[in-house]
């Protein structure tokens, strides 16, 4: 089968590999049709995980997926043949059981869920990973109805479904920006954009002197994250995706957290009806297949995108 194979740091290519094993007992045996990209892949493929993962090339990239189950194990209750679910694989299969590729096997117990008829193929393949960090970031900072939030690096997959889950809560959300995708955000909920080109903690500081309740940190320096959360006040929370929020980064008196993704596929399936109801919305950017997709996460290491990237892998 054809995969997308990290040989070296930063050296990501397709490749035939050979087809998954028969699925054990308690694993299916999904063929793949989509998939989405993420920062992560492209930071796994940089090298950017080497103080926590321990590499050995060759690895296999991706972390979302959209397929049919094919064959089952014996042991396999809650799906059958024939089935379209989505989902991210355990972490433990981080760089072993990528998802750019044509065949996955993964445990049934993993974090998989039916795909909502209501939903296409490729609006299902770009939720897992980025909605459920999300989910995990709102749950953490846990606003109440009128507090005020501040969203840095709203503009990628996790951002756009922060701000949502945000504004459902009754959060004030306050994102950053450019001009021109201020009507984008607005149209999500945000209530003002702060362009960050000119400074964040000033622009914040600024607009609002008393400061923020809590922010969702996905984007910027060590250096703008420090000036930056001295606008929380005291009390409030920090949520990270660039693990910072539970060191001596984070002000006395503020609570920070680094992000996770939740392997949860209750938690997945709501994200699912959230989405197939219109009450999560997710735009996909642009499209690539698995030839492009090489190019694809390049360019998304040097130009983030608004939204997500969808892959196209089988017939969708």
């Amino acid at each position: 089968m054809r995969a997308v194979v990290l040989e070296d740091f930063g050296r990501w290519h397709v490749r035939d590999v050979p087809e998954p094993d028969p699925p054990e007992p308690p694993e299916v045996l999904i063929r793949v049709r989509a998939s989405s990209l993420n920062p992560s892949d492209w930071k796994l493929g940089d090298g950017a995980f080497r103080h926590f993962y321990d590499y050995r090339f060759p690895l296999r990239l991706g972390r979302d997926y959209l397929g049919t189950i094919e064959a089952s194990g014996s042991d396999v209750s809650r799906f059958a043949v024939g089935d379209t679910v989505f989902g991210h694989p355990p972490v433990a299969y981080l760089g072993l059981r990528g998802t750019f590729a044509e065949w996955i096997v993964l445990p049934e117990a993993s974090c998989m869920a039916a795909k909502p008829a209501e939903l296409s193929d490729l609006a299902a393949a770009i939720l897992p990973l980025a909605v459920l960090t999300a989910v995990d970031c709102v749950d953490f900072v846990a606003p109440e109805p009128g507090d005020r939030v501040l969203v840095v690096g709203s503009t990628g997959g996790v951002g756009v479904a922060a701000i949502q889950l945000l504004v459902a809560r009754g959060a004030e959300v306050v994102a950053t920006g450019l001009p021109d995708e201020e009507a984008f955000l607005t149209g999500l909920g945000v209530a003002a954009t702060i362009d960050f080109r000119r400074g964040t903690a000033a622009g914040v500081a600024a607009r609002y002197p008393d400061g923020v309740d809590h922010l969702v940190d996905l984007a910027g320096s060590d250096d703008e994250f420090r000036a930056i959360v001295q606008l929380v006040r005291e009390g409030g929370r920090i949520a990270t995706t660039l693990s910072r929020g539970e060191g001596d980064l984070v002000p006395p008196g503020v609570a920070g957290r680094n992000a996770f993704t939740p392997h949860d596929p209750v938690l997945l399936e709501e994200v699912g009806r959230l989405a197939a109801a219109g009450n999560l919305t997710m735009p996909i950017a642009n499209t690539c297949s698995l030839d492009e997709l090489p190019d694809a996460l390049h360019s998304l290491r040097d130009q983030p995108v608004r939204g997500k990237v969808a892959v196209r892998i089988g017939a969708v």
